[in-house]
């Protein structure tokens, strides 16, 4: 009897065809968790693989070059490799460099990745992931309130940083832990006299906290008025790190 053999050849599963570019904009000292999309579907052009399988692993080609790239609470090495399982689990991130507090971009980090199908790398060069980071900015107080305080007939008053500051409702407060720096007096009381050193001051004199901590800012009552007075003045505060005043 006649035979007919057909053999067929196994099928050729093919690495990725295609990777891209991402921009990430970051803020300073930010740290970016990464996902399977930074690489794939979120690139210029996108992740593409001639059978359409998906991406299994990605290999670290080129580390960042003022960042630090950090898997699992490691630091990153070139070829290390890392499993799209582990990264959609937010084990790898980006630290912006906390020591540069200008702007700066990071624009070394390059990637290759192996498809799910071939588990065999790419071999492209255009994978690649661009951190453009804004420059350090050091925010005003956030906090500044109010405060009341009696004094008897013809006692001078020494303000303290303690009294302007701590204990005010709500009390002074900084987004980065700034200590108040200075202090400017808007409106002065209607009666008595606010002095620095001895020397009256007028409406928008801005008072350092310094000499506020060597005792020079005081409140002088009006002793011809012998009755219970109440008295009061606006200020504002600015911080040692962004000068700004807030109140």
């Amino acid at each position: 009897m006649a035979q007919l053999t057909i053999t067929i050849n196994a099928r050729t599963n093919n690495p990725p065809n295609q990777l891209g570019f991402r921009q990430i904009n970051l803020v300073h000292n930010e740290l970016y968790t990464f996902t399977e999309e930074d690489f794939t579907t979120l690139t210029i052009p996108p992740y593409q693989d001639p059978e359409g399988d998906n991406a299994s692993l990605l290999k670290i080609t080129q580390l960042p070059a003022i960042g630090q790239l950090v898997f699992n609470s490691i630091v990153s090495s070139v070829n290390d490799e890392y499993d799209f399982t582990d990264i959609g689990l937010g084990l790898l991130t980006y630290q912006a460099d906390i020591g540069t507090t200008i702007s700066y971009t990071d624009a070394n980090f390059e990637f290759d990745i192996a498809d799910i199908g071939s588990a065999i790398f790419s071999g492209l060069t255009d994978g690649k992931i661009i951190f453009k980071v804004s420059p350090y900015e050091n925010l005003p107080p956030t906090q500044v309130g109010n405060n009341s305080v009696t004094i008897n007939y013809g006692e001078t008053l020494v303000f303290t940083r303690a009294l302007l500051t701590t204990l005010l409702t709500p009390a002074y407060s900084d987004p980065e832990g700034d200590p108040a720096g200075d202090l400017l007096v808007q409106v002065v009381p209607v009666t008595g006299v606010l002095q620095v050193n001895g020397i009256d001051i007028l409406n928008n004199t801005i008072i350092s906290f310094d000499d506020i901590d060597a005792g020079l800012f005081t409140y002088v009552p009006d002793n011809s008025i012998i009755i219970l007075d109440a008295v009061d003045f606006d200020f504002q505060i600015a911080d040692t790190g962004s000068n700004q005043f807030v109140g």
